[in-house]
């Protein structure tokens, strides 16, 4: 199978973003799709009475949410550190990361790393399948920090690996962004099953 560049993968939560290769081989990297459930403005999700006391609109919620789950998909389930230390470290991968963390720098959880076995890598996407959801996004603040938003989302990803065992991962996520932005905290939960 090969890279189908902007196409649809698996349930359609994803496509196909670009062809990576490293130094275990070539493998497609994904993107949140566009049609993704999770990327669309749901206010059943939203917790309108928070957002409000916090001063934040629905359409910065929305860009939250937007970002958080891109960076669950992209960064957490198909980082290029996803299944080995041959290209690095956390630290390697948060010197080369867009996302910007404000004050502090991640721990090696902050993506899912490290905790799978070697993934294929025959230019297709390493994740047969990814089904993400977005829980709640709401606003939060007070004496113990700043005002900021909240995404909690959960996903369920199916990996290939490299002796063509099928690898399941469900992780429940967090994610607080400055107002501009910058994540100011992160929480998670990795349930691997093979």
């Amino acid at each position: 199978m090969a890279c189908p560049i902007g196409e649809p993968l698996g349930s359609g939560d994803v496509i196909a973003r670009e062809t990576i290769t490293d130094v275990l081989g070539s493998y497609c990297a994904v993107s949140p799709s566009a049609d993704s459930p999770a990327l669309q403005l749901d206010e059943v999700r939203f917790r309108m009475d928070a957002l409000e006391t916090w001063d934040f609109t629905r359409e910065e919620a929305h860009a939250a949410q937007k970002t958080a789950v891109t960076f669950l998909v992209e960064e957490v389930l198909d980082s290029s550190i996803l299944d080995t230390q041959q290209n690095g470290t956390v630290d390697d991968w948060h010197a080369a990361t867009p996302y910007r963390f404000v004050d502090f720098a991640p721990t090696d959880g902050v993506v899912l790393h490290d905790r799978l076995p070697a993934l294929a890598r025959d230019g297709a996407p390493r994740a047969s399948d990814i089904r993400v959801t977005v829980t709640r996004v709401t606003a939060q603040g007070g004496k113990s920090g700043p005002r900021s938003l909240l995404v909690v989302l959960e996903a369920d990803a199916s990996y290939r690996a490299q002796d063509a065992a099928s690898v399941e991962a469900h992780v429940d996520y967090q994610l607080s962004f400055t107002p501009d932005g910058g994540i100011i905290g992160y929480s998670y939960r990795y349930d691997i099953a093979d």
